[in-house]
């Protein structure tokens, strides 16, 4: 997909508490036998929605987006 007039500036990322396979299974949400493909842990959001997620990545690029048609100088 092309666009015009549209520039990224900055990106970001946010990644939840990382747990480890045992606890996972430890507490429950999944069996040893579901979970043994992935044996070396991951992140896991809970309950936090998607759409906080992207807010907290959005927040961890420095700087800020500019308005359209405008274009911010590099220092």
């Amino acid at each position: 997909m092309r666009t015009a007039d549209m520039f990224i500036d900055g990106l970001g990322s946010y990644f939840p508490p990382t747990v480890t396979v045992a606890s996972t299974v430890a507490q429950g949400p999944y069996s040893a036998d579901e979970i043994e493909p992935h044996e070396h842990g991951g992140a896991v959001a809970g309950e936090m929605p998607a759409q906080e997620m992207a807010l907290r990545a959005a927040s961890s690029v420095p700087g800020s987006s500019t308005a359209a048609g405008t274009r911010r100088r590099r220092r």
